[in-house]
């Protein structure tokens, strides 16, 4: 599932965004080639060659099927620590330890910029990246605490649900430890 995020105060990006709403509609009405040639790409597969049985797929369909990976609901499937030791792979995964050892009260994102030493709206960035890991793989690793309140600015306070923290510390734990 694609995001389209508009800031709706700048004209500029909300024309963009317009705009982009009507090419995802036009190719989802007329399908994505008639849409293409329309937008004036010139759609290119390069020469096609009938695959026989038994034949192995050509070197660049094995890399292509390698390149798309699990689908989203093979990964959605997958039990938490199967997706934190795939999460373990990626740069954010530091960022999530860190949150889940040293944060334990609930905090809104500007305080946990604060808390954790990074530069202002870092963890908003962070956030960010978060939210497309929990869409693919079905996870909340920051849940908006309704007991937490509001900081000084209005922002929502924020907390790691218990049983993510603990397997994050678990996962953490064995990678640090081979």
């Amino acid at each position: 599932m694609t995001y389209l995020m508009v800031n709706l105060n700048d004209p500029a990006d909300c024309r963009e965004a317009i705009q982009r709403l009507r090419n995802a509609l036009q190719r989802a009405e007329c399908g994505p080639a008639k849409s293409r040639q329309q937008d004036g790409e010139r759609e290119h597969d390069g020469p096609q060659r009938p695959e026989r049985e038994g034949q192995r797929p050509s070197r660049s369909r094995r890399r292509s099927e390698l390149r798309s990976g699990p689908s989203l609901e093979d990964l959605q499937d997958l039990p938490l620590p199967k997706k934190l030791h795939r999460i373990a792979q990626r740069g954010v995964f530091r960022h999530l330890n860190r949150i889940a050892s040293e944060v334990e009260t609930p905090m809104s994102l500007p305080e946990l910029d604060r808390h954790l030493g990074f530069a202002p709206n870092k963890m908003r960035s962070l956030k960010a990246i978060m939210a497309k890991l929990e869409n693919r793989f079905g996870l909340r690793f920051l849940v908006a605490d309704p007991e937490g309140g509001l900081d000084e600015n209005g922002n929502p306070r924020y907390t790691m649900p218990p049983r993510m923290r603990n397997q994050i510390r678990i996962v953490a734990a064995k990678i640090a430890t081979p």
